[in-house]
């Protein structure tokens, strides 16, 4: 028989089991002293509780159809198709199954009746244990970003070519069932690559900078590793900078500033190769150092870094007209060196030399995590080139529900 109960006051039931197939509405408390189980294809509510065989200590068994909703439930098993809606979820029994935790309202950590959203960050190696009651595993894995090479030195009437920068890192991401993970996974975390050394002697080719580690989480999830150090320019007479560092996960996008001698930096073209990449998950990459010209004229500046985004569950997007343009590559307003990269992920400035009888300027730093080295520029003879700006160091973050 079809049964509603409605009003403000309780209800209260004896030992029997209960088959509702209509709602049961209740503004006060539900009370089933000794009930083994409730079976309705509809909705249970109650504002104060809802309790069902704890006081015959018996473990009962709660099935609706419809919706959940109360500020207390005590009893052993809930099977719902709805919505399960409460304060907070904590007891004694099992963890929460068959359900999406992030599908629940208000979840919170419980003794015993499932586990709340737990973070940790990782900006060194080290071992994660997985959280007790975990159902899923969000991993966020950044390598470190590469170093900046640094700039050649050369004799008058010769090219003396800047360095590029380093490429930012790329990250990888994965959602795992917590049931695949081990209770403790390995953490690896990649180191960011150096910075090419400035050339001391005379008519001598740049110093390529280095690669940035990789980082893993486990055999689960890891970043792919390439040649992301700025690299070595192809002779000690070259007019550009060799080949594009960047990763194997983003092939075309992901690469350096390129340097130049015989460039002005102030045209749109050249500044778009002088400037570092920007990515949209990962670390920007190093902007390049400017250079000396076989004519004995200078680049205008060094290159600017690129921004790096926010990675994460949800990824920070920035205005179009901020991509590629930090203005940190040395210049006669910056100074010589370039710039350290000085939001999250962001790439070093290129050095600037600013006169034939000066030391080149050193590429920036990259941000951490993973933002690339800003290049070297290079010298005559008889002054030091620039030297290669360092990678940020890389980062894994683990999100558990």
């Amino acid at each position: 028989m079809a049964i509603t109960i409605s009003g403000n006051g309780s209800f209260t039931g004896a030992t029997n089991e209960y088959n509702f197939d209509q709602s049961i509405g209740v503004a006060g408390t539900i009370t089933y002293d000794d009930v083994t189980n409730i079976d309705s294809v509809g909705i249970i509510t109650g504002r104060s509780g809802l309790e069902v065989g704890p006081l015959a200590g018996i473990a009962c068994t709660i099935t609706t159809g419809g919706d959940i909703t109360c500020g207390d439930i005590a009893c052993g098993d809930i099977n719902s198709t709805g919505v399960v809606t409460a304060t907070s979820f904590a007891g004694s029994g099992s963890a929460i199954t068959g359900i999406s935790t992030l599908n629940i309202t208000n979840y919170e950590p419980g003794g015993g009746g499932g586990s709340g959203v737990d973070y940790q960050e990782f900006t060194s190696s080290g071992t994660w244990t997985k959280p007790a009651g975990s159902t899923f595993v969000y991993v966020e894995v950044m390598s470190g970003g590469g170093g900046g090479a640094s700039g050649t030195r050369n004799a008058t009437g010769e090219n003396a070519c800047g360095g590029r920068g380093g490429a930012g890192a790329k990250a990888a991401k994965m959602f795992i069932p917590a049931v695949l993970v081990g209770s403790t996974v390995t953490i690896t975390v990649g180191a960011g690559g150096v910075g090419g050394a400035a050339v001391t002697a005379d008519n001598t080719i740049n110093n390529a900078g280095g690669s940035g580690g990789r980082s893993s989480f486990g055999t689960f999830c890891y970043s792919l590793q390439g040649d992301n150090g700025g690299r070595q320019n192809p002779a000690v007479d070259s007019s550009q900078g060799s080949g594009y560092p960047r990763w194997e996960n983003n092939y075309d996008v992901e690469y350096a500033g390129i340097s130049f001698s015989n460039a002005g930096y102030n045209l749109d073209t050249e500044r778009s190769y002088a400037d570092g990449a920007r990515t949209s998950s990962g670390g920007g990459s190093g902007g390049a150092g400017n250079g000396v010209r076989a004519n004995e004229t200078l680049g205008n500046r060094g290159g600017n870094g690129g921004y790096g985004f926010a990675v994460g569950i949800t990824t920070i997007s920035y205005p179009q007209e901020r991509i590629g343009m930090p203005s940190n590559g040395g210049s006669s307003t910056n100074g010589i060196d370039g710039l350290d990269g000085d939001i999250e992920g962001m790439g070093g400035g290129g050095g600037y030399t600013s006169s034939l009888t000066a030391r080149g300027g050193n590429g920036g730093n990259g941000a951490f995590p993973g933002g690339g080295g800003g290049g070297g520029s290079g010298s005559r003879n008889g002054y030091n080139s620039g030297t290669g700006g360092n990678g940020g160091g890389g980062r894994v973050r683990v999100y558990t529900w």
